[in-house]
């Protein structure tokens, strides 16, 4: 059975709106188990490995990097931007990020490599940072071709950026005021509050990435649309008959 354009950008559009309101649930879990009982319901801790809201930012990351790796297995061979080298590039980057999500590489390069604990940082911000640079055509094309799609996914990393900045804000100038207004806070009160701290970095982190699989859904849904229109006007002048 063939789907048209609308049927898949309706199914694209709800399974957005499902993952923010499973990533909303996550939060109240997260939070609600904290408050209720003192510690994290352990499927759910946003602070944990191998749990709920990290197999969900590891999914998110696979599925974008999916989108690119099918994207240049489909792309025919030709000087055509996005290029194919810019699709593989970005599908093994991104499908190796959700395998660092799950199993924490990062965390263990120090063991294999002679780095510093935190030298990982420096060396996935260089590669990030030279993908603009070496593929600066592709993100131009992107943006001419693609702009809403390319939209959603800059409108993405945004927040994921802005989460880790907007989670130090939100700690030091809202959660650590109210504590301070407090004689003695108890240990619940302070956990529940660097919890809090702790979902909002998260949570921005899975809306990020959340919009970033929306952009890449509809990119994926735009160029297969192009594929086939492609094939049609194909097919309709192999059978245009030839002049003898």
């Amino acid at each position: 059975m063939n789907i048209t354009t609308n049927q898949l950008e309706t199914m694209i559009n709800r399974i957005f709106k499902g993952l923010i309101f499973f990533e909303v649930a996550i939060v109240f879990i997260y939070l609600g188990s904290i408050l209720v009982s003192g510690i994290p319901f352990a499927p759910f801790d946003m602070n944990g490995q191998m749990t709920v809201s990290s197999c969900l930012q590891a999914l998110h990351l696979f599925a974008i990097g999916s989108i690119a790796l099918i994207m240049f297995w489909l792309e025919p061979r030709s000087s055509a931007r996005p290029s194919r080298q810019f699709m593989l590039t970005i599908a093994i980057l991104l499908i190796f990020g959700a395998v660092d999500e799950i199993f924490k590489i990062h965390l263990k390069l120090h063991l294999f490599l002679p780095l510093e604990k935190r030298d990982w940082f420096g060396i996935y911000f260089g590669i990030v940072a030279a993908l603009p640079v070496l593929f600066f055509r592709d993100f131009i094309a992107l943006w001419k071709g693609y702009r809403r799609e390319t939209f959603w996914g800059l409108l993405g990393m945004l927040i994921f950026i802005l989460g880790g900045f907007g989670a130090d804000i939100l700690n030091q100038f809202v959660l650590k005021p109210i504590l301070a207004t407090l004689s003695e806070p108890s240990d619940s009160l302070i956990l529940l509050v660097g919890s809090a701290k702790i979902a909002f970095e998260e949570f921005a982190e899975l809306l990020g990435e959340n919009f970033i699989l929306y952009g890449a859904l509809l990119f994926g849904a735009k160029k297969l649309k192009m594929k086939d229109e492609r094939s049609a006007r194909s097919s309709e002048l192999s059978l245009l008959p030839l002049d003898e």
